[in-house]
């Protein structure tokens, strides 16, 4: 990808890539060659008042999200023969922070009651790379995302009983990966806020059993067994 011809097709191109055989050299030789990511960020910033398609910022989030599971997988591989690791690493970080501090514009904007499914969607996988590259990063997302931002209230209740892969199946799983990579302070959050864990049970019944088991299984692992979140937090929680 060039940073001057950030399209459909070229970010199409890139992430149809990333999903094929061979996806891990052609990540790897792109976050060696590009490590702040500028050409995928150039999808947010079009000169003068135009704004990115639906599509465009689909992609370029997919983009971004292939990117980061690459680099959150060689975070969890200790062992990883790839010389200069550290470095690769360290693009995630970059991405998470340019994305955090620059462009949560885009977030808000795709995750808007007007925005299509599929973008909300694939906004949605974003935020849970995001979580994905640990701690730190999951940390840094639960203190800018603004629990206010009336759209996001909504996401639980947006259920399609047609689909597998609806906006609330994507947000329940947003809501797992804030348990399974935050740490205490980032639980708390989740726990406290009625936009977040709070705002799930009301539908739950209706849920695919996969994604209620998924739910259930980190509330366990990570609120009721965590010795680290006090009696009275789970009591306050429960009632």
């Amino acid at each position: 990808m060039e940073s001057a011809d950030v399209t459909a097709t070229s970010l199409s191109k890139f992430v149809s890539e990333c999903s094929s055989d061979g996806s891990e050299e052609v990540l790897n030789t792109y976050c060696r060659n590009s490590p702040h990511c500028s050409d995928i960020f150039a999808a947010f910033e079009k000169d003068g008042q135009q704004q990115p398609t639906p599509r465009e910022l689909q992609l370029a989030f997919q983009a971004l999200e292939c990117v980061l599971l690459y680099t959150a997988s060689l975070s969890k591989d200790v062992s990883s023969s790839l010389a200069g690791v550290g470095a690769l690493r360290a693009v995630g970080q970059t991405v998470v922070t340019k994305l955090l501090q620059y462009h949560m514009k885009m977030v808000y904007h795709s995750l808007n009651t007007a925005s299509p499914s599929y973008l909300v969607r694939s906004c949605l996988k974003l935020l849970i790379a995001v979580c994905a590259q640990g701690a730190e990063s999951t940390r840094q997302l639960a203190n800018v995302l603004d629990l206010g931002f009336k759209p996001l209230q909504q996401l639980p209740a947006r259920k399609d009983a047609k689909s597998t892969d609806d906006i609330r199946s994507a947000f329940v799983k947003f809501c797992v990966a804030l348990l399974l990579y935050g740490d205490a302070d980032v639980i708390k959050i989740a726990m406290e806020s009625n936009v977040l864990l709070g705002s799930l049970f009301k539908l739950l019944p209706l849920d695919r059993p996969l994604v209620v088991h998924l739910l259930l299984s980190a509330l366990q692992d990570k609120v009721l067994k965590n010795p680290v979140v006090s009696k009275r937090s789970k009591v306050d929680f429960l009632t």
